[in-house]
């Protein structure tokens, strides 16, 4: 009788500690909360979706090289999507969708039709449609903003010596503009071997932020590296091999 009593009295203490606790749940998504509101869990969170360029996420209002390709991807769950590119009619399905452009296109709207599938019960409709809109430029490399752009900032290995580099193009005029050519420096980010000071070469950034780098002298030159602008073009790292050995560089922009 009395361990039949300790054991009523030790769930009457359960119960009761449970009810304080929800008492003081205050949380009108949570389930467990005396205030729940099935309703307002119900409403879809807010979604988007997202821009990359040969595989590096770019931004609303980004200026892209033209002819990389271009993902546009859904950032959340969804039951379909539909895309409608710039001007042209046709339009286009799947949660994530590639673009490339042969030719140079100013201010295309990406717009992405998004459906989903919220509480009917609580919203009064079985169907939820977001029309998400951003902005690009396609252009080809020598427009791209990248060139001018001017960093400080310091080798990881010598970081009491500062340095500034700068990114710099100069087209071949016998080039045709629809596709043109010629050669792309980075400035200062250079090396010395027996007094030959040699300039690093942008081969061609793949997209608006990735570059690979090669450099005239110094054998064997860069065997492998790469640098990348930050996506908010504020911070810029270089990080390559030469026959000095492996260098990091890292800058912040300063124009």
């Amino acid at each position: 009788m009395n361990k039949q009593f300790h054991l009523f009295f030790f769930l009457l203490l359960v119960v009761l500690s449970c009810n304080r606790c929800k008492e003081e749940c205050n949380d009108p998504t949570n389930p467990d909360c005396p205030n729940y509101d099935p309703c307002l869990a119900a409403l879809l969170p807010e979604i988007d979706f997202s821009i990359s360029a040969g595989g590096y996420e770019a931004m609303n209002h980004d200026t892209l090289w033209c002819l990389s390709t271009i993902t546009l991807s859904v950032t959340g769950e969804c039951d379909s999507v539909h895309w409608l590119i710039g001007s042209d009619p046709q339009v286009h399905s799947g949660s994530s969708f590639d673009i490339y452009f042969g030719t140079p296109y100013q201010n295309v709207q990406l717009k992405a039709y998004i459906y989903r599938t919220p509480d009917f019960q609580c919203t009064g409709q079985s169907l939820a449609i977001d029309t998400v809109t951003k902005t690009i430029s396609a252009v080809h490399w020598p427009d791209l903003p990248i060139w001018g752009w001017v960093f400080q900032g310091t080798f990881e290995d010598d970081p009491g010596n500062q340095r500034v580099i700068s990114f710099h193009i100069e087209v071949d005029p016998d080039s045709p503009p629809q596709l043109p050519y010629g050669e792309r420096f980075v400035i200062g980010l250079n090396e010395s071997c027996n007094n030959d000071p040699c300039e690093g070469i942008l081969l061609g950034p793949s997209n608006h932020r990735k570059v690979n780098l090669d450099v005239a002298c110094c054998s064997p030159g860069i065997a492998e590296g790469s640098g990348y602008v930050s996506k908010d073009k504020s911070t810029v790292y270089f990080h390559y091999y030469t026959a000095l050995g492996w260098r990091t560089f890292h800058g912040n922009r300063i124009n």
